[in-house]
Protein backbone atom coordinates (compact mmCIF):
# COMPACT_ATOMS: atom_id res chain seq x y z
CA UNK A 1 0.00 0.00 0.00
CA UNK A 2 1.35 3.38 -0.85
CA UNK A 3 -0.21 6.77 -0.24
CA UNK A 4 -0.62 9.89 -1.85
CA UNK A 5 -1.95 13.44 -1.86
CA UNK A 6 -4.43 15.09 -4.30
CA UNK A 7 -6.93 17.67 -4.47
CA UNK A 8 -9.56 15.01 -3.27
CA UNK A 9 -7.43 14.28 0.01
CA UNK A 10 -5.12 11.01 1.48
CA UNK A 11 -5.22 8.37 -1.33
CA UNK A 12 -3.99 4.78 -0.40
CA UNK A 13 -3.04 2.63 -3.72
CA UNK A 14 -4.93 -0.67 -2.15
CA UNK A 15 -3.45 -3.90 -4.03
CA UNK A 16 -7.11 -6.10 -4.67
CA UNK A 17 -4.96 -9.23 -6.32
CA UNK A 18 -4.94 -10.07 -9.73
CA UNK A 19 -3.66 -6.84 -10.89
CA UNK A 20 -6.41 -4.88 -9.46
CA UNK A 21 -5.37 -1.72 -7.58
CA UNK A 22 -7.55 0.91 -6.39
CA UNK A 23 -6.98 4.06 -5.02
CA UNK A 24 -8.68 4.40 -1.63
CA UNK A 25 -9.66 8.04 -0.51
CA UNK A 26 -10.11 7.14 3.27
CA UNK A 27 -10.99 10.85 3.57
CA UNK A 28 -14.03 9.75 2.28
CA UNK A 29 -15.00 7.23 4.98
CA UNK A 30 -17.27 7.67 8.00
CA UNK A 31 -16.08 7.39 11.21
CA UNK A 32 -17.85 4.29 11.28
CA UNK A 33 -16.54 2.57 7.84
CA UNK A 34 -13.01 3.33 9.09
CA UNK A 35 -13.58 1.69 12.42
CA UNK A 36 -15.14 -1.31 10.53
CA UNK A 37 -12.02 -1.94 7.91
CA UNK A 38 -9.33 -1.25 10.90
CA UNK A 39 -11.36 -4.07 12.86
CA UNK A 40 -11.46 -6.31 9.67
CA UNK A 41 -7.67 -5.74 8.68
CA UNK A 42 -6.88 -6.17 12.23
CA UNK A 43 -9.02 -9.48 12.97
CA UNK A 44 -7.55 -11.04 9.98
CA UNK A 45 -4.07 -10.68 10.64
CA UNK A 46 -4.58 -12.11 13.86
CA UNK A 47 -6.55 -15.16 12.35
CA UNK A 48 -4.43 -15.62 9.66
CA UNK A 49 -0.62 -16.39 11.80
CA UNK A 50 -2.80 -19.38 13.21
CA UNK A 51 -4.67 -20.60 10.15
CA UNK A 52 -4.43 -23.98 10.09
CA UNK A 53 -3.30 -25.03 13.59
CA UNK A 54 -5.78 -27.48 14.88
CA UNK A 55 -4.61 -27.13 19.09
CA UNK A 56 -6.03 -24.67 20.74
CA UNK A 57 -3.12 -23.61 22.93
CA UNK A 58 -0.99 -23.48 20.29
CA UNK A 59 -3.27 -20.77 18.29
CA UNK A 60 -3.87 -18.75 21.51
CA UNK A 61 0.15 -18.50 21.90
CA UNK A 62 -0.23 -17.47 17.86
CA UNK A 63 -1.98 -14.97 18.03
CA UNK A 64 -0.67 -13.59 20.87
CA UNK A 65 2.76 -13.57 19.60
CA UNK A 66 1.75 -11.72 16.31
CA UNK A 67 -0.30 -9.44 18.38
CA UNK A 68 2.78 -8.64 21.02
CA UNK A 69 4.96 -8.02 17.55
CA UNK A 70 2.97 -5.67 16.55
CA UNK A 71 3.03 -3.48 19.57
CA UNK A 72 6.58 -3.91 19.44
CA UNK A 73 6.85 -1.85 15.74
CA UNK A 74 6.69 -5.06 13.73
CA UNK A 75 5.20 -6.16 10.88
CA UNK A 76 5.59 -8.83 8.17
CA UNK A 77 5.98 -7.84 4.34
CA UNK A 78 4.83 -10.21 2.36
CA UNK A 79 7.95 -11.53 -0.05
CA UNK A 80 10.41 -9.75 2.16
CA UNK A 81 11.92 -12.76 4.05
CA UNK A 82 10.61 -12.32 7.51
CA UNK A 83 9.95 -8.76 10.03
CA UNK A 84 10.63 -5.83 8.47
CA UNK A 85 12.77 -3.41 10.78
CA UNK A 86 11.28 -1.68 13.62
CA UNK A 87 8.53 1.24 11.98
CA UNK A 88 10.72 3.35 14.21
CA UNK A 89 13.30 3.01 11.56
CA UNK A 90 10.35 4.22 9.28
CA UNK A 91 9.58 7.71 10.65
CA UNK A 92 9.46 9.31 7.12
CA UNK A 93 7.47 6.94 5.52
CA UNK A 94 4.76 7.46 8.57
CA UNK A 95 5.09 10.91 9.24
CA UNK A 96 3.74 11.21 5.38
CA UNK A 97 0.83 9.05 6.16
CA UNK A 98 0.00 11.09 8.89
CA UNK A 99 0.43 14.36 7.29
CA UNK A 100 -1.59 13.44 4.37
CA UNK A 101 -4.31 12.46 6.51
CA UNK A 102 -4.23 15.14 8.94
CA UNK A 103 -4.18 17.74 5.68
CA UNK A 104 -7.14 15.82 4.17
CA UNK A 105 -8.80 15.81 7.17
CA UNK A 106 -7.69 19.98 8.29
CA UNK A 107 -6.55 19.13 11.27
CA UNK A 108 -2.47 17.99 13.14
CA UNK A 109 -2.37 14.16 13.18
CA UNK A 110 -3.54 12.62 16.52
CA UNK A 111 -1.57 10.07 18.70
CA UNK A 112 -2.75 6.82 18.15
CA UNK A 113 -2.82 5.76 21.49
CA UNK A 114 -4.79 9.41 22.85
CA UNK A 115 -8.30 7.27 21.60
CA UNK A 116 -8.06 4.85 24.51
CA UNK A 117 -9.03 1.84 23.04
CA UNK A 118 -11.68 3.71 20.52
CA UNK A 119 -10.70 3.20 16.97
CA UNK A 120 -9.69 6.74 15.74
CA UNK A 121 -9.12 7.70 12.20
CA UNK A 122 -5.25 9.53 12.02
CA UNK A 123 -5.99 13.29 11.69
CA UNK A 124 -9.53 13.13 12.95
CA UNK A 125 -10.85 15.28 15.91
CA UNK A 126 -11.73 13.54 18.87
Amino acid sequence: MTTSNDSNGSVLKVNCGKGLVLDVDVSRFSDEVYDHCFRLGLKTALRNVHAGVEDHAESNKLSQGKLESFYSGQVHRPGGGGFSQQLADKDAEIAALKAALAEAAGKPPSSPTASKGVVRRPGKAK
